[in-house]
């Protein structure tokens, strides 16, 4: 057998055999002993529903061939290396399984939790990637946090993310507990966006290049649990539907529809909110219209602007909410309506940016006024030089009733804070000094002023320490904290690592005189290549004195102790899927089809035309294979796409030749066995 040049460089990855086919659909199996059941599953379903791949009217010119070559690749052909490890099959995998406890002992009571976490992640050729993950704690209630209730919960959420169809669509599935997902058309957003929920149920969802639209039912879920291994359902449950199209470069709209039943404040009803976003052909300019509407007659508004043009960016927003607005089981800015503006300027010596905002707040009762709030907001900074560099932020924030109501009173927040940098090769400082002023129902002024310097001793060890003092006075007087940290890292020599903190603070006024230490030391290492062990011990203490009789009786030191410690297993392998296989799509089927003489120059394959036998086929250049006894060919793992199928005319028998020299194009549907024909004519005729 012939073929292209360089056909025969043993380099080259380029014919697939039906055995090394099916070795390569092996890799979709879950776990080895499925490996025969799943590889059936795979052919029956390949086989179950064939989808013709015709030849189109417009074939493509043919294209020389190209050596395709895979850099330390071997051929299949010839010996590994004496010692040399199996190579590693398609399909990326991981597993991560944790073993966690944590114990606390403190002068208000003990706590101790313990709990188990799972993680599998698991890469499909063509049903998308597939992550299951699981969690269970259990612990007692919390004396110092009566809020954090005690006993067993568990969690688990199954996700399906990236299945690829036919059309440029893909699915993805959840279920279990899951964040409800925010629609294309609904994401970005300057001033306002829709809030997402955790809910334990099912999800769906479809996307293609321009559309979305998924499908989402649940109950209302929280996590529970110092490391978050619980979940509680709240008793309240959500159903959604969402959709969101790009028409063209320029336009996008999205409809997002919810039925909400919740057993707290929200209560039952039903919601609809329509998006609608213009990028301009105009560089840079951006708006986008949003509304929302529920069953009870409440409704929010708000739009959009962007300009963007070289060094300068602006944003401006305008929204009005009604009173008692949900969305899921978020209350949204309740009653309030405004505007907002925003302008930033940035190049690489120098950057500022410049905010106003204005908003009127509905009152919580009938007895008391709207208030009316004013936001300004400023920044700078400027590089000196390589090494130094200097900023400055400032904000300005008053609220006053909008009418004398007798209860309200207003409120006036100003901050100023500067800052230098200095950054060199091993050893970096900043320097930081604020000021901020409240005036209203609680008078304060507080000064600070912090240092810290960073050095690294080599490129595994890091410290920084740091040094400062606060100066506060209010209506109960005036007091000094001074305070001084160390933070340490370093890499170790397995691979583990060794991190920790301590800080200290004063604190004195008329009446008390307190003192704080807090410290954390954590450590982290590697038992062998999957097993690691990670601890870390907190220590918290407060002692102070005091002359005021209202604390006489109290004790004058609190201690808490803390331990963390976590056993994990962790491994992966295997490699993506379609390393070495051409195709501008996501997944895989199969082609096949006959080489035949075409007696009556029809194109068609009749029954009473004879295969050609010996024939070699290429796809795409790179793979290749040799027509049966019967004509046929066989391509078992062919990535989604368009491909170009042709025949070698150095391997067609004379008198038979081929019927056209060009490329037939083909379209591979994913998990589809595709079919074409290719005709063989006599030469001369």
């Amino acid at each position: 057998m012939t073929g292209p040049p360089g056909a025969h460089d043993r380099r080259i990855r380029a014919r697939v055999r039906p055995a090394a086919a099916a070795g390569l659909l092996s890799a979709l199996l879950v776990s080895p002993p499925l490996q025969a059941q799943a590889q059936a599953q795979a052919q029956a379903q390949a086989q179950g529903g064939p989808a013709v791949a015709s030849p189109v009217s417009a074939p493509v010119p043919a294209f020389p061939y190209v050596d395709q070559l895979i850099e330390g690749a071997q051929a299949r052909d010839e010996p590994r290396a004496p010692g040399a490890a199996d190579p590693q099959p398609e399909g990326f995998r991981a597993t991560v399984i944790e073993a966690r406890s944590y114990l606390r002992r403190a002068s208000g009571g003990d706590l101790s939790e313990g709990g188990l976490y799972g993680l599998h992640r698991r890469e499909t050729l063509n049903h998308g990637e597939w992550f299951v993950e699981a969690s269970w704690r259990r612990s007692a209630d919390d004396p110092l946090q009566p809020t954090l209730a005690g006993g067993a919960s568990a969690r688990v959420s199954i996700r399906q993310v990236g299945m690829p169809l036919a059309g440029q669509w893909s699915l993805g599935n959840a279920l279990g507990l899951f964040r409800s997902a925010v629609p294309d058309a609904f994401v970005t957003a300057f001033r306002f966006s829709l809030p997402s929920t955790l809910l334990t149920g099912a999800g769906s969802y479809w996307s293609s290049p321009d559309t979305s639209l998924q499908f989402e039912h649940g109950q209302f879920t929280q996590i529970e649990g110092l490391q978050g291994l619980g979940a509680r359902r709240l008793g309240g449950q959500a159903s959604s539907m969402a959709l969101s199209h790009r028409f063209d470069d320029n336009w996008r709209a999205g409809l997002h529809v919810q039925n909400v039943d919740s057993s707290v404040d929200a209560g039952r009803f039903s919601a609809w909110s329509g998006a609608l976003s213009y990028a301009s052909t105009l560089p840079g300019v951006r708006l986008r219209a949003q509304t929302l509407t529920d069953s009870r007659s409440r409704s929010g508004h708000w739009f959009e602007g962007e300009w963007r043009e070289g060094l300068h960016a602006s944003r401006w927003s305008l929204w009005q909410f009604d009173p008692g607005l949900y969305w899921y089981a978020t209350l949204l800015s309740s009653g309030q309506r405004g505007l907002a503006w925003r302008h930033d300027f940035s190049d690489p010596r120098r950057f500022w940016g410049i905010g106003v905002e204005r908003s009127r707040n509905a009152a919580f009762d009938a007895l008391r006024a709207p208030t009316d709030a004013t936001y300004l907001s400023g920044n700078a900074g400027f590089r000196i030089d390589r090494y130094v560099s200097v900023g400055v932020i400032g904000q300005w924030r008053t609220s006053a009733p909008a009418r004398d109501d007798g209860f309200s009173q207003s409120q006036r927040y100003v901050s100023l804070s500067a800052y230098a940098l200095r950054s060199r090769a091993d050893v970096s400082d900043r320097l930081q000094l604020s000021w901020v002023s409240s005036r209203g129902a609680l008078n304060s002024r507080i000064a600070e002023a912090v240092w810290t310097r960073e050095w690294r001793l080599n490129d595994d060890t890091l410290w920084s320490g740091s040094v400062g003092v606060v100066h506060e006075e209010d209506d109960n007087g005036r007091r000094w904290r001074p305070t001084a940290g160390v933070t340490y890292s370093t890499q170790l020599a397995n691979g583990g690592s060794v991190s920790g903190f301590l800080r200290h603070a004063r604190d004195a006024d008329r009446f008390t005189t307190s003192a704080t230490w807090t410290g954390t030391l954590a450590l982290l290492w590697p038992l062998s290549p999957a097993w690691s062990m990670v601890s870390s011990l907190s220590l918290n203490r407060l002692s102070y004195d005091t002359q005021s009789p209202f604390f006489s009786g109290l004790p004058t030191r609190l201690n808490e102790r803390s331990a963390w410690f976590t056993m994990r297993y962790a491994e992966s392998g295997g490699l993506p899927y379609m390393s070495s296989l051409p195709g501008d799509g996501r997944g895989a089927g199969s082609l096949t089809g006959f080489v035949f003489h075409d007696e009556n120059r029809d194109g068609q394959r009749q029954a009473s035309e004879r295969g050609a036998a010996g024939v070699t086929v290429w796809l795409d250049n790179v793979q290749s294979a040799v027509t049966g006894a019967d004509g046929r060919y066989e391509f078992a793992l062919v990535r989604s796409g368009r491909h170009a199928l042709r025949i070698d005319a150095s391997t067609v028998r004379l008198p038979w030749g081929l019927a056209d020299e060009r490329a037939v194009p083909v379209a591979i549907e994913p998990r589809r066995a595709g079919s074409t024909d290719l005709p063989l004519l006599r030469v001369g005729e």
